[in-house]
Parts: C-alpha cells; structure tokens; sequence
C-alpha cells in the first residue's frame, strides 16, 4: 500500500534523535564534511521524522544530517544557520513500521564509488570552474583528497574501463596512479594476466622502473643537479609526485653529488682525502681505522672564542632549565641544542695534526639519506697496534693456502677445545673469568671497556655519599694495598696479560680483582654522569643514528 508523507517545515530546536533510529552512534561521527557541504549548498534532502510530543519530532532518517544542523547553528561564522531555522522534513504517518523505515532509508543508499567521485569533482572543475582547494572546502575535506580523486581521470581509459567491469580491484586501478603517463600505464597493464591474480603491488613494482617520485629521498637529492641538466620530469597533479623519469642522469647525479659532499666535509674538518660509497663495503671498512678528535685546552683560545663558548654554555644552560619542565623542549628547540653542542665541539675539540695528515671522509648513502664516516683511515696508513705501517714490506705467505672456509672451520674446534680445556680445570676457568672481569673493568691507563660487564656492588646507607665516601676510603686503600704488592705498574691487557695475572700470588690476584669490583660499584654501566658530560658522550656515541638518537640526547 502507497503511505503518503506530509512535507513541513519544523524548527531546528524541535527535532530530536528518535530512540528507534537505526543509526544511533551518527552523532558521535565526524561531521566536518557533511556541515562543509549543508553549509555550501543547504539541506538538499528532507529528514524523515515522527511525531514523539506535541511540539517534538523524532528523526529516524538523517540523524547526522540533525547534527551537522546543530554543529552550524552553534557556528557564529555560518550565517543563517541558528536553533530557530526551518528545517524540511517528511512526517511518517501513523502506524507505519518506523524501525523498517528507518533500516530501508539507510540501507538502500548506494555510496558513491571512486570512479563516480572522480567524475563529479572533474564535472565541478570543468564544468563549474572550480579549483581543487573551492571544491575542498565545500565540501570539508582536504585539497589533496580532491586531486587523488581527480587523479584518477588521469589513468588510462582502458585500465578504468577494466576497473568498472570488475577485472581489476580498486586498489589495483589506483596503483596506476603512482606514474602520471598513460602511455606507461597502459604498457604495465597489457603486461599483466587478467586470468589470474593481479595485486596492486606487482603494478607499482613495474611502475618504479620506470622512474621515482620526485617526493623520493634520492630524487630529493638529486633534484636540483636533475632541472640544471634538463632531466625530464612527467608532471602529476600532485606536484610532490611527479616522476623523474632519466635513471641514467639520476644515477650519475647521486655519484657525483656524494663526491661533493664529502670534498665539501673534507675541506671543512681539513682532512687529507675523501671518497664516497653508494654501495658501502662494510667487511672492507671493517679493516679501516678511525681518528677522533682531542679536547683542547681552553687557555689556547682566543679571547673571541672563549667569549663566545661562554655564551654557548650559558644558551645550553637555559634549554636544559627549560627541559626540566613539565613541557620540555620544543621541536625548533632541540634543533637549536644540536647547533650549540656541534659549535661547542668545534671550539673545544680539534684532530691532532698527524692524524689530519692520513684521514679522511667517506660519503655513504644508507637507509636512503647522506651519511659521512669521518676521521676514516686507510689499512695501509694504519699506524697502530696490529696494523702494519705503510712501509713495511709485503710478507709472502708460506705454506699451503687456507680457505675462509677453513679458517672459520679451524676457529671454531679451537674454540671448542679451549672450552673443553676450561670445563676440565676448574681453577684455570675461575682465573680466566677473574681475567676478564678485570681487563675489561680496569682501564690500564687507557680506555676501559666495561660494557657486558655486569657486576656491581652498594653498601647500604641512608646517606648515599656516607656510602661513596667509605667506597672511596676502601679504595684508597687497594691503592696503598696495590702500592705494597708493587702493582702499580701493573698492566694485563696487553699480550701475556692472563700469564702474568696467574702468577700472581693469591693475596695480590685478590687484591686486583677486589680493586676492580670496587671500581665497578663507584662506576657501574647504568648511573648516570652529570647531564652535560652524559649528553656530550651520548650525542658523540650515538650520532651516527641520525634525528632521532640526537632527540634522545636532548633529553
């Protein structure tokens, strides 16, 4: 039977949600586009309502439509929207089946799909001469949603038509998309096999021989070099994803503008050479040395640059008050921190002379960006422990030839034997394990490395510096302890180090390893030095990870 609904127009601040609409959660949606379309074009549909009160209608159909009526009318900038206006509504007779209404109103609404969005924005562009952005705002999305929209009209006719026939899935058309030339994309289309499973990354995996996006890390690096050479760039609508489409000049342009870079880094840290590597051998540079910097001393500065190191500290002391608050730092403020600490280090850290004579700078490219290896040296310049001097005449290899193969082989039964050996002679693995607790706690005069140590001690106390004060008066005497035993001179980390600890007797092999927990406890690898030393280091250490490790030293 045909029901016959009455049209009226009913003010705003008498609808209500109907308690039986379907769609109960459309308030709590996000409604910024459809308030930015009514308040374009108006309510071009009529809300479905039922009388609750006298007075109050109940909406069972365009409960979001009701909200974004209501978000308007809060909206002083929307003009002519208020809690007084008329809104056009079709009264539900009585006894019609509201629930059923209120499911087919909803239910029956077919969404518009990619290609018919495509189609209307190109009709507003056209034909209404409206921009990306007028058409963005009316109706409450962003301008780049419209041109990926608009985008689409840009893919070849066949590969859309193959798309309406149901052959290839929408992700798959919109793939086609990531290369502005038809002529490409109807190429990598006729390549595919519509008989069987097509995914949207075969298409872009065919696609990205045929040039990059200029959004690319790479193109980004090349892209000024590319436009001086005149290197074809495919326009897009979107300008970020236009493709460079000469590999063979990207190819030569990355070569070379890594070697600039790194000239451009030698010539400032006075290097003696620089290279770069595209693809870096890391087994090759394994066997490379590397130089670092030395503090200098502050009364060798001139007056300016004391001056200005004052100012530096001064400027990082404030950002670190600053940082201690609830807030912290600002993004533009820890930019400034990295400044200040890499014009600090200039001022207070300096290669010495020979060893600015035989390094260098590498320029590598990893993890898609500009990397440098700094204060490189070269095997053959290599002039410490282990490394043969530049010099010294090649040695000819006796014997038979072993393989790589063979000599891991050979590590390895070593390895085990020695293991065999330790299980067997109990006293012998006890004493290499108080070995090495002691090599790498002790520094010998030179660096100490304590890192997978993990031995420590406390002494409880209600004062932690009663308690690092008797720390220091037991270690104080291990010194006087270390001085009668004649240990002073002692140093174990150099070859025959472990002969000469087990002939230590047992009141001085005690001693030092009683020594070296104690250093361990006043020094363990988990408490933290004073913020400016702890940050120095860090930021030293863990430069090499780029942004984000520099983030974490500013904290």
């Amino acid at each position: 039977m045909t029901k016959h609904f009455e049209t009226q127009d009913i003010a705003l601040n008498k609808l209500v949600l109907h308690p039986r609409n379907v769609r109960a959660r459309s308030e709590h949606d996000d409604l910024s586009e459809l308030a930015s379309n009514i308040k374009a074009h108006g309510l071009l549909q009529p809300l479905v309502v039922a009388v609750l009160d006298v007075g109050s209608f109940g909406v069972l159909a365009g409960g979001r439509r009701l909200a974004a009526l209501t978000l308007l009318a809060k909206d002083k900038s929307a003009k002519g929207f208020s809690s007084k206006m008329n809104v056009p509504c079709r009264i539900v007779p009585e006894g019609a089946d509201i629930s059923s209404l209120s499911f087919s109103e909803n239910e029956t609404q077919l969404p518009m799909t990619a290609l018919d969005r495509y189609e209307a924005f190109a009709a507003m562009a056209s034909g209404d001469g409206l921009a990306p952005a007028e058409i963005a705002n009316r109706f409450g999305i962003t301008e780049r949603a419209v041109k990926e929209a608009l985008r689409l009209g840009n893919i070849h006719p066949d590969i859309r038509g193959a798309h309406r026939r149901g052959q290839i899935t929408l992700d798959v058309l919109r793939a086609f998309d990531h290369h502005p030339d038809p002529k490409v994309q109807l190429e990598v289309f006729t390549s595919l096999d519509l008989g069987g499973y097509v995914g949207a990354h075969q298409v872009r995996s065919a696609l990205s021989d045929r040039g990059i996006r200029q959004s690319d890390d790479l193109a980004q690096f090349v892209l000024t070099r590319y436009k001086e050479e005149g290197g074809e760039i495919i326009p897009d609508l979107i300008e970020e994803d236009s493709i460079l489409s000469d590999q063979e000049l990207i190819n030569r342009l990355h070569v070379e503008e890594l070697e600039n870079a790194a000239e451009a880094k030698r010539a400032v840290l006075g290097f003696a050479w620089s290279e770069m590597a595209l693809n870096p051998d890391w087994d090759a540079f394994s066997k490379y040395g590397r130089v670092y910097p030395t503090d200098v001393d502050p009364d060798t500065l001139s007056d300016d640059a004391q001056n200005r190191l004052r100012e530096i500290e001064a400027e990082l002391d404030r950002l670190e008050a600053l940082e201690e608050q609830e807030d912290g730092l600002e993004e533009e403020d820890i930019e400034v921190v990295d400044t200040l600490e890499a014009e600090r280090r200039s001022l207070t850290e300096a290669y010495a002379p020979e060893d600015l004579e035989r390094a260098g700078v590498i320029a590598v490219w990893r993890h898609s960006r500009l990397d440098f290896m700094v204060g490189m040296v070269r095997p053959e310049d290599r002039t410490d422990q282990g490394a043969a001097p530049a010099s010294a005449p090649e040695q000819k290899q006796t014997g038979p030839k072993i393989s790589e193969k063979l000599k891991t082989d050979l590590a390895h039964i070593r390895s085990r034997a020695v293991g065999l050996s330790l299980a067997q002679n109990p006293d012998i693995a006890r004493a290499f394990a108080e070995y090495t607790l002691v090599v790498k706690t002790l520094s010998f005069g030179g660096y100490a490395d304590c890192a997978d140590t993990e031995i420590s001690a406390s002494i409880a106390s209600r004062d932690p510096e009663d308690a690092t004060g008797s720390l220091l008066e037991i270690m104080n005497g291990f010194d006087a302890l270390y001085a009668e035993l004649g240990l002073e001179d002692l140093d174990l980390s150099r070859a025959g180090g472990f002969e000469r600890f087990c002939a230590l007797e047992d009141a001085q092999r005690g001693a030092v390893v009683a020594y070296a927990v104690l250093r361990r406890s006043l020094h363990p690898p988990n408490s933290r030095p004073p913020v400016r030393w702890w940050k120095n280091w860090c930021c030293r250490i863990f430069g090499m990870f780029g942004r984000p490790m520099r983030i974490f030293c500013a904290v």
